[in-house]
């Protein structure tokens, strides 16, 4: 369906006849074209703002260029964090593009447990190395840290003691 759409839109921006044909189609007060999509940048201070999620956590969280301090809802890196593994995924981002103690980040997490929480500060943090030095982009997408994780918990059914796990059949 999407590979229709963007069809029909390179269609629109050729012939003119199509096109307002089209525009029969786009409710009133919407673009035929698709908006280009808004990149984070620098505020006037020289932070970047940046997002990332990771199971039922959210994360917002705040960079700018310091000495390596990190804060998770106002409490220090390893003190929020009880496990050294947790802590090592905020840290990840970094360490693979060689910049660790050069910015400090503030972070508010919530939702989720204590991993998914560490994972969703990992993907905000190297979204937010990525707008500082976009030179720093195309390592971070090949290691795959500033891409979100959809994967979610599966449901429990009824009639069956977990999300999978099925009752011992009994022919008799």
């Amino acid at each position: 369906m999407a590979l229709l759409l963007a069809r029909t839109r390179t269609l629109a921006a050729q012939d003119i006849e199509v096109k307002h044909l089209l525009e029969k189609f786009v409710p009133v007060g919407d673009a035929l074209e698709r908006p280009a999509p808004v990149r984070p940048v620098l505020d006037k201070d020289g932070r970047s703002y940046t997002t990332g999620s990771r199971k039922t956590a959210r994360a917002q969280c705040w960079l700018v260029k310091g000495d390596g301090h990190v804060y998770v809802n106002g409490v220090k890196l390893n003190e929020y964090f009880a496990e050294r593994t947790d802590a090592e995924a905020v840290i990840r981002p970094f360490e693979a593009v060689d910049q660790l103690a050069q910015y400090n980040v503030w972070a508010i997490v919530q939702g989720g447990g204590p991993s998914g929480q560490a994972s969703a500060i990992g993907v905000a943090v190297a979204r937010g190395v990525a707008v500082h030095d976009p030179a720093t982009e195309p390592v971070l997408k090949e290691l795959g840290l500033t891409k979100i994780d959809t994967r979610q918990v599966e449901r429990k059914k009824t009639g069956q003691p977990k999300a999978r796990k099925k009752n011992a059949w009994v022919k008799r």
